[in-house]
C-alpha cells in the first residue's frame, strides 16, 4: 500500500515537518551538490501505538529513494551480530546518491540491551 502525506490526519505540526524533510530529500537526491540542507537523520520516539512506522512509510513513499529496512526483532541476540547487520544496510544505503535507512522497532533491541546493563 502506497502512503501520501494527504493520508496523515490530525498531525499538522508532524506532517509539516516530514514534508520539509522530504523536500530536503528530494532536493539533495535531484543535485547532492547543491548547498541546500539535508538532515543526516530522524527519529520518531514515542509509545507504541502512536503511528511512528506510518510517518516513516509515508515519508518513504513521497520521496521514492531507495530504501534499506531493518527490522529490531531481528536485532535480538549477539551484539556483534546486530552491529554487522547495521552496518552492512549502512554500507549499501552510502552507494546510493541519495537514499533511507529505516530501523523499525528498535526499541525492543534498546530495552534488551539495556536489561543486560543492569545485569553486568
Amino acid at each position: 500500500m502506497q502512503y501520501c502525506f494527504d493520508d496523515i490526519i490530525g498531525y499538522k505540526e508532524e506532517k509539516e515537518e516530514l514534508e520539509i524533510m522530504a523536500s530536503a530529500l528530494d532536493k539533495m537526491a535531484k543535485d547532492p551538490s547543491s548547498s541546500s540542507y539535508c538532515p543526516r537523520g530522524l527519529l520518531l520516539v514515542g509509545e507504541p501505538g502512536l503511528g511512528k512506522t506510518f510517518f516513516a512509510k509515508t515519508l518513504i513513499d513521497e520521496v521514492g529513494l531507495p530504501t534499506y529496512t531493518i527490522d529490531g526483532t531481528a536485532l535480538a541476540g549477539s551484539l556483534g551480530g546486530a552491529c554487522k547487520r547495521i552496518k552492512s544496510v549502512f554500507r549499501k544505503a552510502k552507494r546510493q546518491k541519495a537514499a533511507i535507512v529505516f530501523i523499525d522497532r528498535s526499541e525492543e533491541h534498546t530495552s534488551e540491551l539495556q536489561s543486560r546493563e543492569t545485569i553486568s
